[in-house]
């Protein structure tokens, strides 16, 4: 999947098809100006006021709380990029804005739109990092309502594939342990809890992350989840005491020594028979041609912690040094930029 210009008139397929349209202009002035256009539109609750029927925009305006010419704007804006319908001058949600811009809907990604307030601001480091080659902790510097739109955001994401990840991760028949490495969303261990009545699950995750996430699942009667704050490259994960580790979204913060140390440790905190499941983006081998989502993702964790998107021979590769069997990578229909890489421990070799 990628991000791409796509021609609307005759005219402009001619032109693209010549090479004679300017395609960064589109990739850098356009593609900038609907995200914050997007972005915008989501924080001051434009979607939230259209989803319960169709709206003047005075109305939308008045209900947001915002300038009446403004929004005008901002509603023709997004009726142009297709998340808007305009019906005898009332607006309506088009049918991708009813399932992924709905507040409370099941498909929700508003969270995810707003996280990208907080991406916007790191990629000014960007400049920084080429010149300087030092990367950004991402982590360090959010403040306690940054983590919170964090946390609501990574949730968002998660969303889109949990479901997905909890049916096609083997988890042994007998399992009890679930060790969730960085699932401070919690969305994760809800799921595979759902699908296995007899598993308990154990979160890992930095310190502001656990407490927001603990007091919204509370308040869902999730008893079979416990949270724990740490840091899992320093922290003591135990002996042969998980059937189950995953590690979602975690690998691409961390560099390849760190890695390879952290499934060693994996691996010796699960019992034989477990599994380690990676969930994370997956770049493609260097004698290919990168895929554009995957790269840039790469560039932005390379950014963000020095390290990125690693392989499926690095994940496999620091599985079997650990004395697991990797399996085949699993794609992701969901989010197919991203892909499970499983290995079962066999033996007690390499604790």
């Amino acid at each position: 999947m990628r991000l791409a210009s796509v021609p609307e008139s005759l005219y402009e397929r001619i032109g693209l098809t010549l090479g004679l349209v300017p395609t960064p202009f589109l990739d850098t002035l356009v593609a900038l100006m609907l995200a914050r256009t997007l972005m915008t539109a989501v924080k001051h609750g434009i979607f939230g006021v259209v989803a319960r029927g169709r709206q003047s925009a005075d109305k939308i305006a008045e209900v947001c709380d915002l300038d009446v010419y403004a929004t005008r704007k901002l509603l023709r804006a997004l009726e142009g990029a297709g998340y808007l319908r305009r019906r005898h001058d009332n607006y309506e949600l088009t049918r991708v804005a009813q399932r992924w811009l709905t507040p409370g809907g099941a498909k929700s990604f508003s969270d995810g739109v707003l996280h990208r307030y907080l991406d916007a601001g790191f990629m000014n480091h960007y400049d920084d990092y080429v010149t300087k080659g030092r990367a950004a902790d991402f982590h360090k510097a959010l403040t306690p309502e940054q983590w919170n739109v964090y946390e609501r955001g990574q949730r968002s994401h998660a969303a889109l594939m949990a479901k997905e990840v909890a049916w096609r991760l083997p988890v042994p028949r007998q399992a009890t342990a679930l060790l969730d490495v960085g699932g401070g969303h919690g969305l994760y261990s809800i799921e595979l809890c759902r699908r296995h009545p007899r598993l308990l699950a154990t979160i890992l995750d930095l310190p502001g992350a656990a407490s927001p996430t603990a007091s919204s699942l509370s308040a869902i009667c999730i008893e079979r989840i416990e949270f724990r704050a740490g840091d899992v490259l320093v922290d003591d994960l135990g002996f042969e005491a998980y059937d189950v580790i995953l590690l979602a979204n975690v690998l691409h913060h961390f560099t390849a020594q760190d890695n390879a140390a952290l499934v060693r440790r994996v691996s010796r905190a699960l019992r034989t028979g477990g599994v380690c499941a990676i969930l994370d983006l997956i770049r493609t081998p260097p004698s290919q041609h990168p895929r554009q989502i995957e790269a840039l993702m790469d560039f932005y964790f390379a950014a963000a912690s020095a390290a990125g998107i690693w392989t499926e021979e690095d994940l496999a590769g620091w599985q079997r040094a650990a004395g697991m069997k990797p399996l085949r990578l699993k794609r992701l229909w969901s989010i197919p930029e991203c892909g499970l890489q499983i290995a079962r421990k066999e033996s007690a070799v390499g604790n």
